[in-house]
């Protein structure tokens, strides 16, 4: 079998490339070209540090690991993860057993790269099939996300998912919309009145912690900071559900799509394992325009998520945004969590010869190779840090937030441990 797919970039008129998608009984393999009006066009640009701007079919098979694709990077960055994939994946099952002339083969990889609805897609890049059709799998509402009213049923379809019993309704209030982000946790594109597009992140039915409003929590102790992350709310149903209302920091005020990169896509690797925040700072060097300031907020976000051992930072939760003039520039920080519960070892290493235990020292031994050239530079910029973290309760307690007593307490050991203690004393 194999297909080919017009992608284009944002609401432009024309198609930036083709990819081109192949089976061989269970491989599967991946081509991209670029289109010759891109090639030509005095705007043009690589759409991935791995794809270079030259003509011709650009091949990409993928590694074994748990965050390969048979995709180039940015076009992997646009597919669904494990939340998404199982709500297609039922939706899949379902037809196989109430159609009798329904597609006995499992899904792809490219089934679940174009079952995300094209109005909700990740980044700018959009895909047309072979049938002149923007790829969405919601053709009665095409282009809408659901409204914060529908919030309920979003949360009442997803713990359906969750629990085995979902019917046919619960999947069509998810397909699309729900399938459209990463990540394992029930979540769903949603339309806020205040915000426009946004993502809604929704408890799961096996919670024992209120995870929402933690991560809410720590966006907010971040802005404190002076750290840019994205926007977010905690939003109460009408039924008393905890919804953390996310603010899309790909789109612009106006709705426009900004093309995203993954900081895996931005290194050119396969694998999520032993890499580092170094790393990082080598890609800002090479990529962002503004480096001075990306490094030093990309050094400020490792030591937050060391103070709130925030241990799943890998290269997925890292992200840049195509700025227009051929160069990448750090995007908002974002999936930021606080993990009481877990030991304390970052995903993304500090660096090499650190490794990946989460401490502070160890970002203050690498602070130079962020531009920070001194101990007063790196102290300077841990201070509102720490200045933030110390008032974690009184935020925690806030309109804004609404964490209990006992809730606060379920996080405590996130919050307060030596590392804290440590900073404090730096600064």
């Amino acid at each position: 079998m194999s297909r080919e797919i017009d992608v284009f970039l944002g609401e432009g008129a024309n198609p930036i490339g083709i990819l081109r998608f192949a089976t061989n009984g269970r491989r599967e393999h991946s081509s991209f070209v670029y289109s010759d009006f891109w090639l030509e066009h005095k705007a043009s640009f690589a759409i991935d540090p791995a794809l270079q701007l030259v003509q011709g079919p650009q091949f990409h098979t993928g590694g074994k690991g748990e965050w390969s694709s048979v995709f180039h990077g940015v076009i992997s960055d646009t597919e669904p993860d494990g939340w998404g994939k199982r709500v297609m994946m039922r939706r899949h099952a379902r037809q196989q057993r109430v159609q009798t002339n329904a597609n006995a083969e499992p899904l792809n990889t490219l089934d679940f790269l174009l079952g995300v609805d094209d109005a909700a897609r990740m980044g700018a890049l959009r895909f047309r099939d072979e049938n002149g059709n923007f790829c969405s799998t919601r053709a009665e509402e095409a282009g809408t996300a659901p409204p914060r009213v529908h919030l309920d049923q979003l949360i009442h379809s997803s713990q359906a998912i969750e629990r085995d019993e979902e019917t046919e309704r619960d999947i069509q209030y998810l397909e699309g919309n729900g399938t459209t982000l990463g990540g394992m946790r029930p979540k769903s594109s949603i339309q806020d009145d205040e915000w426009g597009l946004c993502i809604g992140k929704f408890p799961s039915a096996g919670d024992t912690k209120p995870v929402t409003k933690a991560e809410i929590l720590a966006l907010k102790l971040a802005a404190m900071a002076g750290m840019d992350v994205a926007e977010g709310k905690v939003v109460r149903t009408e039924a008393g559900n905890d919804v953390a209302v996310i603010r899309r920091f790909d789109r612009d005020d106006a709705g426009r799509r900004k093309l995203y990169a993954s900081a895996k896509t931005m290194l050119q690797v396969e694998d999520d394992d032993e890499h580092t925040y170094t790393e990082l700072a080598d890609v800002i060097k090479q990529y962002s325009p503004r480096a001075s300031e990306d490094l030093s907020e990309m050094w400020k976000r490792m030591v937050f998520n060391i103070l709130i051992n925030n241990v799943d930072d890998h290269l997925r939760n890292h992200a840049f945004l195509y700025d227009g003039q051929r160069k990448w520039i750090l995007s908002p920080g974002f999936d930021i969590n606080p993990f009481p519960d877990k030991a304390r070892e970052l995903k993304l290493w500090v660096s090499e010869d650190h490794g990946p235990e989460a401490l502070v020292q160890s970002a203050m031994d690498i602070a130079p190779l962020f531009g920070l050239r001194n101990r007063d530079a790196a102290t300077a910029a841990l201070a509102p840090i720490v200045k933030s973290l110390q008032k974690w309760r009184e935020v925690g307690r806030s309109q804004d937030v609404g964490m209990t007593n006992a809730e606060l307490g379920q996080y405590e050991n996130a919050f307060e441990h030596a590392e804290l203690e440590f900073a404090a004393g730096l600064v």
